[in-house]
This record gives structure tokens, sequence and C-alpha cells, in this order.
């Protein structure tokens, strides 16, 4: 009997483990690089390109050095430069260093070091307010922008504010307990900006937070009622736990102190280093390191999750020698008659590069 009870509770607990880890592990599809930009010499060239969204076939990339958002048209499998929104400045429609933005229906939305500027989506500019956080965290949803809250003073996760300035609501409670004694000298703010650094996104219908440090997904619906929390650093694998585990050690225990120099640095680790809605999915693009190794990963993984569940659901990856050597920025994907499109941002030793990819 203790033999039959031994063998019972030994398979319970091997197929338990197997159905907590059956979500986490799925064949990755390989993507084909077919097209990359720049490539001719009348091409536009990138200074510095840190984000960007597709929406009816444009796509949108922030110029942060050049203070401008440039505009690209998607033409059969080539990417074809159009205009720009935005001008060096700090009058009507011009922007300081740009950071993120967010589209709704025909109006743009843009992040940059003085505040928010809204535009339609050609170029004309319809307003702007002025801001005193370097948080670019954001989403425009209807005439809203729901906005990240790094103040440590405060612990609401998210602002909401009219498109004229207006504060209206907050949403959310924050939910790390930060020892700012572990940071003496350092800019709490910063503090803050690191530790809940991620994406805000929508389906049109629900406020998605993804923190892409400690790997934190939060569902809430526009009334500011959470619907789901889930940690997703498993779904990154061993890579995705050595990163949690990385960043819980520098921001939870151990704190970080100023070099000999008199420099402070503020590290940073990614479970995920950008999130994209499209669909019913939420696409989510690895970092380049993990904790411990020198060189960069030898792949590029993009995991699909449902946004119902927040499960896996799909798995895609960019072997190295596609990727080239250097840094991934940031990502947008457009699907066209069933067939999805990667657009990945790629910071090399020759300069910024939009790779275009497909299944």
């Amino acid at each position: 009997m203790f033999k039959i009870k031994c063998k019972f509770i030994i398979s319970f607990f091997v197929l338990f483990n197997l159905l907590n880890t059956a979500n986490f592990s799925v064949e990755a599809i390989t993507l084909k690089k077919i097209y990359y930009y720049p490539q001719k010499d009348d091409d536009y060239y990138f200074r510095s390109l840190v984000d960007l969204i597709i929406f009816n076939n444009n796509i949108y990339a922030v110029e942060n050095f050049k203070n401008n958002i440039v505009v690209f048209r998607f033409e059969k499998d080539n990417i074809v430069f159009s205009s720009f929104i935005g001008k060096p400045g700090q009058g009507p429609g011009d922007l300081q260093y740009p950071n993120r933005i967010s589209i709704w229906k025909d109006e743009l939305a843009v992040k940059d070091a003085l505040g928010f500027s809204f535009y339609f989506l050609n170029g004309k500019f319809i307003n702007k307010f002025k801001t005193f956080s370097a948080m670019p965290i954001f989403v425009l949803i209807e005439n809203k922008i729901y906005w990240l809250n790094i103040d440590p003073k405060d612990d609401h996760l998210i602002e909401i504010y009219s498109k004229d300035g207006r504060f209206i609501n907050n949403l959310g409670k924050k939910f790390h307990k930060i020892d700012l004694s572990l940071f003496k000298e350092f800019n709490p703010f910063y503090i803050e900006q690191i530790i809940y650094d991620g994406n805000l996104l929508t389906d049109g219908s629900f406020l998605y937070y993804l923190n892409s440090g400690f790997g934190d997904v939060i569902k809430y619906n526009l009334n500011g009622e959470q619907i789901l929390k889930k940690n997703l650093a498993n779904v990154f694998g061993k890579r995705g736990t050595a990163v949690l585990d990385k960043n819980r050690k520098i921001y939870f225990h151990d704190g970080l102190k100023i070099s000999k120099d008199g420099s402070r640095e503020y590290p940073r680790n990614y479970i995920f280093k950008d999130a994209y809605i499209s669909g019913r999915f939420v696409y989510l693009l690895s970092g380049d390191y993990t904790p411990g190794e020198n060189s960069p990963n030898k792949e590029i993984s993009i995991k699909v999750l449902s946004l119902d569940t927040l499960e896996l659901s799909k798995e895609y990856r960019i072997l190295k020698n596609d990727v080239a050597s250097d840094w991934v920025i940031c990502f947008s994907i457009l699907e066209i008659e069933r067939t999805i499109f990667f657009i990945v941002c790629m910071h090399t030793e020759n300069g910024y590069y939009l790779n275009l990819y497909k299944e």
C-alpha cells in the first residue's frame, strides 16, 4: 500500500509539473528576413530610432535626436519613405527629443522632453501641453492620456489626463515595495522609472500594463478595475528567470552605490524589450542579454500571448546571423491577408536599421 501511494504521489507531481510548464513551451517558428531599410543612397538614414507603430500600412518611427516622427509606407514587402511629422523647436508643432508615440483613430500623440503633442496622421498639429516628468510610457485612448506615474510619494500606478493637460483620475496601485535607503544619492524618480519601466497598451477595450524588467502584466478595464494579473518571466525560460532574479537582487536587496569616480550607473536588465498588440494577441520581444553571459543571445525571441488569458500561444525566433551583432530596440507588427510581417529596429555599428521579417 505504501509503495502504491508513493507511486501515485510521484506521478501526481510529475503530471502537475508538466501541466504547470506546458504553457511556457511551444515550438518556435523561425522568421525569415526579406528586406531591410535603409540600403540605397537616397533612402532616409536614421540617427536615433526609439519607437515604432504601424497603422493603416504606414510606419511611424520616432527620431529622438532629429526631433521628428518619420513616416514610411509599407508597399509590396518594401519600406518607402513618405513624410515627416514635427520639427525641432519648442513652439506649436515642434518637438524636443521625442521618445514614445501612440495612435488612436486619426490622431497621433507624441511624448517628448517637454510634454505631449498631438497631430492628425497627415501631420497637421492639433495642440500640446507641458509636463514636468520625463517618463515616456503612455497610451492614448479616446481623448485621454494614460501615463505611468513615477512619483515615489504617490502609490498610484497610472495617471489619466485630458488632451489639454487637465488631470482626470488615477488608476491602479504600485505593487513593488521600494526601499529608497538602498539608493542614497540616487534620483528616486529615476529608480521608480527603472523598476516600473515597460509598456502601456490597449486593444480598444482594455488597458494593459507590461513591466519589462520584472515580467508583471496587469489587465484593467477602462474604469480602472483590475481584470487579470500574471508574471510572465517563466515564459522566457531560464533567461527570463535569470533576469528577474538579477533585477530583484539589485533593486530589492543590494541597492546601488556611487562608483569611485563619482558617477552613478543605473543597470537595466530586460525580460522583454518591447511589446505590441495586434488582433487578439500581445507580442513580446525578448532582450539581448542573459545575466552572467558576456555576449549577446544567439537568437531573439518573440512570444505571442492571448489577450484574454495571457497564456502563451505561439513563439517566433530571429537567429543571430539574421539579427547581425547588435542591439534590438523596438518592433511593430502588420498583418496583411493572414500574413504577419514583423518590423524590428536594430542598432548596429553602421547605424539604425528596420529589418522586415515574415513567417
